[in-house]
């Protein structure tokens, strides 16, 4: 809306307060700001020193500092506020050196009430000695001093507005302060005369405002806890009385105050519920402190069953944002308590449920014979049971599992039944996870279609995976599409097309925080680079991307990044550093006991071994025919079909006319058969050269 409007006009945005800023708004205003150098738009923001972004480094940002009001201007201030009489130079010089403004209107208004000050703005006198003044030190002080002077009432009504909050609705002011409207209306006159609170809107509701963040806490801080308890807890009696028809706009309110109400079964609940909410529209961060402070209110609630339960839920429930955010320790700490817990009561729904979850989780940490020991009983417990969410979750990593193994069939046949168990399941149901399952699955399954060489099912599971992700609006799903796509298209040769699809999935990870997906987009990003003669930005992103996987501690992404990596320096012409890459890579894959990424590393060792700079013929061929085997067990007709073509152009280099043509014509056959075209169009160079 704001683009188009600047079309028309130059627009000016104000933004104030940005320390307040929520997480989402914060990720919008990041998002928004890189379309604003191209528009006629000018930005407006303040903010406390202690807010934090991450603009500074644009050359559209410019920043000024807002100190203290130096002399001159502070006198003018002053000035404007006291009138010009010569009496008040002394009280002018004392005030000056303070600068803050609002300190400075602060002031004035304490000598007025007082009785030190008479008249009127801009026309005051001075009536006691300018000896006898204490000012106090801070505006803090000065902001009690002044709470204190007001009839009991008012005060009494101002501290209530400030539990409330900054942002007080007439109606629950009403229903908590004991006042008629009439008296209410009065006394909050009275406080707007004093320039405590403002009327801030009339619709839909009537809302007041305190003039001053620090008039806000000041108010509230004067309460005792007890006092402050009590009224936290009749707020949420109040919202849930005035609001009982639309009670899910206020949940947030209703969770903040039930919270520090001390109503712990309800807090709980309005907790969760602000959680879910959060977590629905992909605020992860968000979602987690909902869920974090939930799970500490747990710990007033009587013992019992339902508690126990309320724990394990909650447990699961943070698995979701904490795993888009990147926090893996934390996710798997929380799945293992529940499991723990959920075990000790018995529970083999629940139990069955956080053995699913860490099927993921532990992959990422490559123990994958644990994920995959961990999946299948959970899947065990679902056919028992009847258990149809935990069939869903437990088996979306366990056909690349079942792959990486070496047994193919078994593996897409898991893919079908993945998919055959969705769909008895409501299309839009997530199971807290931070995508739609089905996204991931025509995602996932599109992948292993490509290795396979299947690329018109690929590209038709990218589509329903697309159609899916587009239904329900979820970054993270949008990101593994374009994740899922980026890795089809690199893999059949249509670089262009992957590349266009990683950056946009780059952009989707970077506008919504998703740090954990945001690396595995990265990896099929560089990858597509590498072969699209960009090496040299490729190894740039891996050497960004690797130390996050690290840091995340997902050892599995290094696992296969590794020969991604290799193929990058390789293709930049740093052979030794693409040996080590290769090399680490083997060992990895030995230490881990997976074989997924083995076909591709043993591939990419054979081309480093052809290399005319590097050139060992007999290992070349050893590595390549190696590569095959194990392609071979994984069904991977690409990967069999660059060995061939390796092969063939390691022969062409030793003159073995009659070899290379065998390999190259078998791997060309399979190019065509698969609609590499690239690739084919490669292999059909080098058997053009053969002559």
């Amino acid at each position: 809306m704001w683009l188009r409007e600047a079309k028309n006009q130059p627009l000016v945005l104000v933004f104030e307060d940005l320390h307040w800023i929520d997480s989402e708004t914060q990720e919008f205003l990041n998002e928004f700001l890189e379309k604003v150098p191209a528009s006629q738009i000018l930005m407006l923001f303040n903010y406390r020193p202690e807010y934090r972004h991450p603009w500074g480094s644009k050359t559209f940002f410019d920043q000024l500092r807002l100190d203290a009001l130096p002399a001159e201007s502070a006198e003018e201030l002053l000035t404007g506020l006291l009138g010009r009489d010569a009496d008040l130079a002394p009280l002018k010089q004392m005030l000056v050196r303070r600068g803050n403004p609002f300190f400075l209107e602060e002031t004035v208004r304490t000598l007025i009430e007082t009785g030190t000050l008479i008249g009127d703005r801009g026309d005051f006198r001075l009536v006691k000695p300018i000896e006898t003044l204490q000012i106090p030190p801070t505006v803090q002080s000065m902001l009690a001093a002044r709470i204190d002077r007001l009839e009991a009432d008012d005060k009494r009504l101002l501290q209530t507005a400030a539990v409330i909050g900054k942002d007080v609705a007439f109606v629950l002011l009403k229903a908590i302060s004991d006042l008629d409207e009439e008296q209410l209306t009065f006394a909050l006159a009275r406080l707007q005369a004093s320039e405590f609170v403002y009327e801030a809107g009339l619709f839909p509701d009537l809302e007041y405002t305190f003039k001053h963040a620090l008039t806000h806490e000041v108010a509230y801080a004067g309460l005792t806890q007890e006092r402050k308890r009590h009224l936290h807890a009749r707020i949420v009696d109040a919202i849930e009385h005035t609001y009982a028809s639309r009670i899910d706009e206020h949940i947030e309110r209703l969770a903040h105050h039930a919270l520090r109400g001390e109503v712990w079964e309800t807090s709980v609940n309005y907790l969760r519920r602000a959680g879910q909410r959060a977590f629905a529209r992909s605020a992860y961060a968000e979602a987690v402190n909902w869920w974090e402070q939930a799970l500490k209110a747990t710990k007033n609630l009587p013992d019992g069953q339902s508690i126990t339960n309320q724990e394990i839920d909650i447990r699961l429930e943070l698995r979701g944002p904490l795993f888009a955010l990147g926090k893996l320790e934390k996710t798997m700490e929380h799945i293992s308590v529940a499991q723990q817990l959920a075990e000790r009561e018995g529970d083999h729904y629940r139990t069955a449920l956080a053995l699913a979850y860490q099927v993921q989780a532990r992959l990422f940490t490559c123990d994958v014979s644990k994920a995959l020991s961990v999946g299948q009983r959970a899947l065990l417990i679902a056919e028992e049971q009847n258990y149809t969410d935990v069939r869903v979750i437990a088996g979306l990593y366990l056909p690349h599992m079942l792959q990486a193994q070496g047994a193919p069939r078994e593996a897409e046949a898991q893919q079908r039944a993945n998919i055959e168990s969705l769909s008895a399941v409501p299309e839009n149901e997530r199971f807290n996870m931070p995508a739609l399952p089905v996204t991931y699955e025509y995602g996932m399954y599109a992948q292993m279609a490509a290795d396979f060489g299947n690329f018109s099912q690929a590209e038709e599971l990218l589509q329903r995976a697309s159609d899916s992700a587009q239904r329900v609006s979820l970054p993270y799903g949008q990101a593994y599409v374009y994740f899922s796509t980026c890795m089809v298209q690199w893999i059949k040769g249509e670089f262009g097309e992957a590349i266009a699809a990683g950056e946009e999935g780059m952009r989707i990870c970077d506008a919504n925080g998703i740090n954990m997906f945001r690396v595995w987009v990265a990896m099929n990003l560089a990858m597509s680079y590498a072969k699209a003669d960009r090496a040299s930005e490729a190894v740039k992103l891996f050497d960004d991307t690797l130390p996050q996987f690290d840091e995340m501690g997902i050892v599995y992404g290094r696992l296969i990044a590794l020969p991604l990596l290799a193929n990058a320096y390789l293709a930049d012409g740093e052979l030794p550093a693409s040996l080590k890459a290769a090399d680490d890579a083997i060992r990895i894959q030995a230490k881990n006991s997976t074989n997924l990424q083995r076909p591709m590393t043993l591939e990419v060792l054979g081309r480093i071994h052809s290399h005319p700079s590097y050139f060992k013929p007999e290992q070349a061929e050893t590595y390549f025919r190696q590569a095959r085997e194990s392609a071979e067990l994984q069904g991977s007709r690409v990967n069999i079909a660059h060995s061939h073509a390796g092969v063939g152009r390691l022969h062409a280099r030793l003159n073995n006319r009659a070899v290379a043509r065998e390999e190259l014509t078998r791997a060309s056959n399979m190019y065509r058969e698969m609609e590499m075209n690239v690739y084919l169009g490669q292999t059909q160079e080098d058997l053009a050269d053969l002559g």
